[in-house]
């Protein structure tokens, strides 16, 4: 299933690309990363300039807060799943992987209207792990609760 990762971001030139290449290293490949700049003044867009890949869109907005750039993220976001990653924050290459993982194991939240918050992945974490015993925190989003809400 296709994966919009959302990335706001607001002066953090110096650490975004961390947080970028991370999103694409996954081994989940079925995705695009989506980075939200929200009106930032330093050299952000020239450092993500310098990435080739097209699955990386870059979307520059008026400064409005991390709020409102996490919107304008799911509002522009393709994917069947959204999920929010902080500029300043990297993934572990199997990341998506194992949510995805997590929702095909678990039929039940397929239907589910209302955010599905996805377990906290713990460092030994592996693909065929049962995920259903994590501690319930995350950021991956069923996307029928935006279809819904705008």
């Amino acid at each position: 299933m296709h994966v919009t990762v959302v990335i706001p971001t607001y002066n953090r030139g110096h650490v975004v690309m961390r947080a970028v290449t991370s999103a694409l290293a996954q081994t989940h490949a079925d995705l695009d990363v989506l980075v939200v700049d929200d009106g930032s003044t330093d050299d952000t867009a020239d450092r993500l300039k310098t990435i080739e890949d097209p699955r990386l869109q870059y979307v520059v907005r008026p400064h409005a807060g991390v709020s409102a750039t996490r919107n304008a993220g799911v509002k522009l976001a393709t994917g069947h799943f959204v999920s929010f990653l902080d500029s300043d924050d990297e993934w572990k290459p199997h990341k998506l992987e194992c949510e995805l993982a997590f929702f095909e194991k678990h039929a039940e939240f397929k239907d589910y209207k209302v955010p599905v918050k996805m377990p906290a992945l713990p460092e030994y974490y592996s693909p065929d792990m049962d995920l259903s015993v994590v501690i319930d925190r995350g950021d991956v989003f069923y996307d029928p609760l935006y279809d819904e809400t705008g």
